[in-house]
């Protein structure tokens, strides 16, 4: 299992563009083998303040694994993942 980031909303300035995690794909720690699935379920990852830090898919919509990943880059503290039938984030 596995997500990939879609939109990174922490390293925008020129000088971080190296940085830039869009269309990073990463293995989540919860399951072994990596088998990332082309994944279709979107999320975003918040900072304690509600900015939307980094924006994807995930292969499992009730997976924390993004979140855990993302804590260090820029403290997020909450992930929602989108409903698929009214298409609004709900937080996990």
């Amino acid at each position: 299992m596995g997500f990939k980031i879609t939109k990174d909303n922490v390293h925008t300035a020129a000088d971080e563009i190296a940085w830039n995690k869009t269309g990073m794909i990463f293995k989540c720690t919860c399951e072994d083998p990596f088998r990332y699935a082309e994944g279709t379920h979107a999320f975003q990852v918040l900072d304690d303040d509600g900015n939307i830090c980094f924006e994807g898919v995930s292969d499992d919509d009730s997976c924390f694994c993004p979140l855990d990943w993302s804590e260090p880059l820029c403290g997020s503290t909450e992930i929602r993942y989108q409903d698929e039938e009214t298409k609004e984030y709900k937080t996990l």
